[in-house]
């Protein structure tokens, strides 16, 4: 049996607990936060927090962070909400999208807020939107 490579370090429970905490981070800011660091990138062997970061072009970023006061409690209120909806380390950043592009573009980012279907996967499992349970065979 081969084991697929994982694609994150967070169980499928604590991704989909992450996935529906960010969501209203999502719709209030109309960007997904990302996923991203050693908890995200699923190639470590553990991580010491698991990085959140929310891109937002630059006269985004101005209107809901005009100083540097106002970035770093909107980043540790997020934060603190994100680890108590999770129990996870979170760690949330808001971050210009040039400069974490132009720092960090080349790495993975995995969008949170989404609302995916995550248990299973698409290992066997159907596709929900078509499936038709009387369509099952019974044996007998």
């Amino acid at each position: 049996m081969t084991t697929k490579p994982r694609a994150t370090l967070l169980t499928t429970t604590e991704l989909h607990n992450l996935d529906v905490a960010c969501k209203i981070i999502r719709t209030t800011f109309g960007h997904p936060p990302y996923l991203v660091g050693t908890a995200g990138i699923g190639d470590a062997s553990s991580y010491r927090a698991v990085d959140a970061r929310l891109m937002l072009d630059a006269e985004e970023f101005a209107k809901v962070c005009p100083d540097r006061a106002s970035w770093e409690l909107l980043c540790l209120a997020i934060g603190a909400y994100l680890r108590d909806r999770t129990g996870l380390p979170v760690d949330f950043q808001i971050q210009r999208t040039r400069e974490a592009n132009e720092r960090f573009g080349d790495r993975p980012r995995n969008p949170l807020g989404m609302g995916r279907i995550r248990a299973g996967g698409g290992d066997g499992t159907p596709n929900w939107e078509t499936f038709d349970p009387s369509a099952i065979v019974r044996l007998p």
